[in-house]
């Protein structure tokens, strides 16, 4: 049996069983891969991958990480196909999102579509059940399933997805409130200084701030999840990025408008005003202004810490670390400000 989990990413030149299950996944799911590439990761299997990954929403690179294997698995169900239940750990798949959808369509909120059946899914999907007549014990069997697709006749695809609407209107009422709004902040490599400068200036602007311990993901965002925290910024040094990526969740037909709001206000601040500083790389000393903050790029994405966590997450990366190390307090403000602006605004 092919492991399900790799140590190592599978990349362009690689070869053996596992790029095979890696082709044949791919082509289960419509892609076209050459007889003469089976077996071995070329260039066109590469492009397909790539594909792949924006159509999920990953990073585009062509590269079979562990995450993209995940989605991969999760491409194949499609309702029906299996029960569909509460468990440990967490059922996966489109067909879950596919239920998340048509729960949210008729207006049973599940929370964001993340096609992870959760106590928000099971939730709501006892909420349809009652609703129905059915014996309400949370399991997707044939008669949730003819149930769901009867009422869906009568409601458009295009139908308002109510989760989508829920999140930025809970988000909106504890800015507002400000009543146990809590920060939550965590590093993923590399720029535990600047998360920690990030608290202390959210702190003086009179944000409750909460430091997360944890050197992955899931971790980060089980952290998040059990600290009841309102929002999420996570931070990550990238010395192969050039500029800035702030990250917030899209995934199947969901978007978290507060992640997509509160994104363009920071990218707005980071690209815009004036500062003058000095350096000292390992090529020379030179002279850094806010141009060298910049280019800053708003990314819908669905990266675990963004699916996993159950309020709205931002995952900042940055690229350059040697220019960003020694702009740290600049930076951290300028965080600081964006959200404050984004809170006035709101």
């Amino acid at each position: 049996m092919i492991s399900t989990v790799h140590d190592t990413n599978l990349e362009l030149g690689s070869h053996g069983p596992e790029v095979d299950v890696l082709q044949q996944k791919l082509i289960a799911l419509g892609y076209e891969i050459p007889n003469e590439e089976q077996g071995h990761f070329g260039e066109i299997t590469k492009k397909v991958l790539a594909e792949f990954q924006s159509l999920r929403h990953l990073k585009p690179d062509g590269t079979c990480t562990n995450d993209t294997w995940k989605q991969l698995t999760e491409a194949t169900w499609k309702l029906g196909d299996r029960l569909l239940y509460i468990r440990k750990p967490m059922l996966r798949g489109d067909d879950v999102a596919e239920l998340q959808q048509i729960l949210s369509n008729l207006g049973f909120s599940s929370g964001k579509i993340d096609g992870i059946f959760g106590p928000s899914t099971l939730e709501a999907l006892k909420e349809f059940q009652y609703n129905q007549n059915l014996n309400p014990d949370g399991i997707v069997g044939p008669n949730t399933i003819r149930s769901l697709k009867r009422v869906m006749i009568f409601h458009s695809e295009s139908s308002l997805c109510v989760d989508n609407l829920k999140e930025y209107v809970e988000f909106t009422s504890k800015i507002k409130s400000q009543t146990g709004f809590k920060i939550a902040l965590g590093d993923l490599g590399g720029s535990d200084s600047l998360v920690h400068i990030l608290s202390k200036t959210l702190q003086k602007l009179k944000w409750n701030t909460e430091i997360l311990n944890g050197l992955n993901e899931k971790v980060l965002a089980q952290q998040a999840n059990s600290l009841g925290c309102s929002l999420c910024i996570i931070l990550r040094f990238d010395a192969l990025l050039y500029g800035m990526n702030i990250c917030y969740y899209r995934g199947y037909s969901y978007e978290s408008k507060p992640g997509l709001e509160l994104g363009k206000s920071i990218a707005s601040q980071l690209n815009g005003g004036s500062h003058i500083s000095t350096v000292n790389s390992n090529l020379d000393k030179i002279e850094i202004n806010q141009a060298d903050l910049s280019p800053v790029s708003l990314v819908g994405l669905s990266y675990p810490i963004l699916r996993e966590t159950s309020m709205p997450t931002l995952l900042i990366e940055i690229g350059r670390p040697y220019i960003y190390r020694s702009n740290m307090t600049l930076l951290a403000l300028k965080v600081g400000n964006a959200l404050t602006d984004y809170f006035n605004l709101t």
